[in-house]
């Protein structure tokens, strides 16, 4: 179990779609609510376990629409999350 927290920088598009995940859990929803505004970007703080987490959901999403142009919009969330916790 890892406690450090790690800011993701998500763009208005990017923290759309999050909230769009009809599984994603409240605790979540709230948290990408309150995320605090940086520039152009919303800064995202999670620890490593929150982030796996929301990546599996993003990765059911984008593979349940993996031949459309949203399918694709996860896929590249995904990548950014999956960055992040490297």
């Amino acid at each position: 179990m890892f406690e450090d927290q790690i800011t993701l920088r998500l763009t208005v598009k990017e923290k759309k779609l999050i909230e769009e995940l009809v599984i994603l859990p409240d605790d979540y929803l709230e948290k990408l609510a309150k995320s605090e505004k940086s520039g152009s970007r919303f800064l995202f703080i999670l620890n490593y376990d929150e982030m796996d987490e929301i990546l599996g959901y993003l990765s059911s999403e984008a593979n349940a629409l993996a031949d459309s142009k949203k399918g694709d919009d996860y896929d590249k969330i995904c990548d950014k999350f999956q960055d992040a916790i490297q």
